[in-house]
């Protein structure tokens, strides 16, 4: 998968990108777009971001339905990556990069996929769930780097 090589990535990032290009596989679409990632994220139990969208009550089976349903179909590399997921990762990066953090993580994807309003990824979890609650539960996550809080409004 062609991914920045400048991209200092966490091991999470990784495991959720490498899992999106498989998704991506198993659906027949390429190029890898923003719902596969986030497809990846949510799939990702252990991960910071995997956490957040399960306590915010997103599942890998709701997300996966809508990608599959909406996603590109097959028509280029398999192991690219879209323009939007591209653009996303670069918000990622500028996050990390503002929060001072020395590698781009699942949380400064899971932001930069909120950040890209008018992508699938985007879309679909304006759907499943509160956004702007979502974006309380990943900056809190981001600031104290601990538990997330038990109850969130909208959420």
């Amino acid at each position: 998968m062609a991914v920045d090589p400048r991209l200092d990535t966490s091991y999470a990032l990784v495991r959720v990108l490498s899992s999106a290009r498989d998704e991506a596989r198993h659906l027949d679409q390429a190029p890898i777009d923003t719902g596969h990632l986030l497809i990846g994220l949510v799939s990702d139990s252990i991960s910071d971001a995997g956490q957040v969208l399960h306590h915010a009550g997103v599942s890998p089976g709701a997300v996966r339905l809508a990608v599959a349903s909406r996603g590109p179909r097959h028509a280029g590399d398999p192991d690219r990556l879209s323009s939007s997921a591209v653009r996303v990762l670069r918000y990622a990066r500028r996050e990390a990069t503002s929060l001072g953090h020395s590698q781009i993580g699942t949380l400064h994807l899971l932001l930069g996929i909120l950040w890209h309003e008018s992508c699938l990824a985007a879309r679909i979890l304006d759907e499943l769930t509160a956004t702007a609650a979502l974006d309380h539960l990943i900056v809190e996550r981001l600031r104290t780097g601990g538990e997330l809080p038990s109850t969130v409004v909208g959420v």
